[in-house]
C-alpha cells in the first residue's frame, strides 16, 4: 500500500497541513517596503498574502494622525476615500476634523473611489510604482474629486517621507 492510498496517513497529512496553515497565518510574516504582510505561506521565492494593501492601509491611517506633516495636511479636511482592491475586502479612510479613521466596508456617499488590482495598490503602497504614473497608465482608476486624490496622495507622500 502506498502511503497516499494508507487512510491513516492521508488523515495525518491533512492535520498536518491544517496546523501548519494555522501556525503560518498566526506567525509569518515578512517584511518588503515598510509595511508588514500578513501571510498563509512563505518561501524565498514567492508569498500568498492575506489582507497586505488593508492592513498596510491601516498603519497610514495610524501614521497620518502620528506624523506631523500628514496631520496638518488633513486639519480641514473632511473626507471620504473609498477603496475597491481587487482580491480584498472593500475599505474605506474617513479624514474628520484633523483626524483619520479606517473603516472596513463601503461607504454610502465617498468623495473619492480607487479602483484596482491588489498587486497595483500593494506597489504603491510600498512606494515601488509612483501612484500618479500608474492612474495615467490606466493601472487603477479614480472616481470621484480629482483635487482630493491627489490630496490624499501628499498624505501618503508626508507618511512615507518620516519613515
Amino acid at each position: 500500500m502506498r502511503h497516499r492510498d494508507d487512510p491513516f496517513f492521508v488523515l495525518c497529512a491533512a492535520m498536518s497541513l491544517a496546523v501548519t496553515l494555522v501556525l503560518a497565518i498566526g506567525k509569518c510574516l515578512f517584511q518588503k517596503g515598510k509595511f508588514k504582510c500578513p501571510a498563509i505561506v512563505c518561501n524565498e521565492e514567492a508569498c500568498l498574502t492575506l489582507g497586505r494593501v488593508i492592513e498596510g492601509y491601516r498603519e497610514v491611517v495610524k501614521r497620518t494622525n502620528e506624523v506631523a506633516e500628514a496631520k496638518n495636511l488633513i486639519v480641514g479636511w473632511n473626507k471620504v476615500i473609498q477603496f475597491i482592491v481587487e482580491g480584498e475586502d472593500d475599505f474605506y479612510i474617513r479624514f474628520d476634523n484633523g483626524t483619520a479613521y479606517f473603516h472596513e466596508g463601503k461607504h454610502e456617499k465617498p468623495d473619492v473611489t480607487l479602483k484596482g488590482p491588489e498587486e497595483i495598490f500593494y506597489k504603491m503602497l510600498t512606494r515601488e510604482l509612483d501612484q500618479t504614473r500608474a492612474y495615467f497608465a490606466k493601472q487603477y482608476t479614480i472616481e470621484g474629486s480629482m483635487a482630493d486624490a491627489m490630496k490624499f496622495g501628499r498624505v501618503g507622500t508626508a507618511v512615507a517621507k518620516s519613515t
